[in-house]
């Protein structure tokens, strides 16, 4: 049962995902957020393995959890305007964190991605993952996300 301080919050939140903007996050807001990212603090990280596989580059990527409704879809298109095809993906949800895995190649090589890309593909990933709502429509121009521009 909700209590009625949160129903507007909810009802907000609904509201913007029916307009297809961000809302407010119903869970990781206010004191206990804060205590928990005091306690646990988390910087967004992306990395690069080149040599997990033999098809695939891994790109792994660590964030605090909250960034957002659809952050699995931002990240999604930073790869596809970066022109890289996912192969696969492990999605890990460690309660204050996630700790994702893309197994990736290059679209038009069908390779593993050139190392020569990855700072500019680990920037645009970072600002997505660690940026406001409104800089993921700056980095990914063009896109519409799946699950907020629907």
């Amino acid at each position: 049962m909700c209590n009625d301080e949160r129903l507007p919050k909810i009802q907000g939140v609904v509201q913007a995902a029916i307009e297809g903007e961000d809302g407010p996050d119903l869970v990781f807001d206010g004191p206990a957020e804060k205590r928990r990212t005091a306690v646990f603090p988390v910087e967004p990280r992306v990395s690069f393995d080149h040599e997990v596989s033999e098809d695939y580059t891994m790109i792994r990527i660590d964030a605090r959890r909250g960034g957002g409704p659809g952050l699995l879809s931002w990240i999604a298109a930073v790869l596809d305007q970066h022109g890289v095809d996912v192969g696969h993906v492990r999605v890990a949800d460690k309660g204050h964190k996630i700790e994702d895995a893309f197994f990736v190649t290059d679209r038009a090589s069908g390779h593993k991605i050139d190392p020569a890309r990855y700072a500019e593909l680990e920037s645009d990933l970072l600002e997505v993952i660690s940026g406001e709502p409104q800089k993921r429509h700056q980095v990914v121009s063009g896109w519409e996300s799946p699950v907020l521009d629907a």
